[in-house]
């Protein structure tokens, strides 16, 4: 069976990247736009706090 959990660390650190990623693209700021994946991330570390 494979094993779709990510481990804390994992999610710290994809999370970490899209943060990152969304602070250097400014226009993306500015309209406030998150793509999927970076939202999704932003729910499943939510969800772990």
């Amino acid at each position: 069976m494979k094993n779709n959990s990510m481990s804390r660390e994992e999610l710290d650190d994809r999370f970490n990247q899209c943060l990152r990623k969304a602070m250097n693209d400014t226009k993306q700021l500015v309209k406030g736009e998150i793509s999927e994946d970076e939202l999704g991330y932003f729910i499943i570390f939510l969800s772990f706090r």
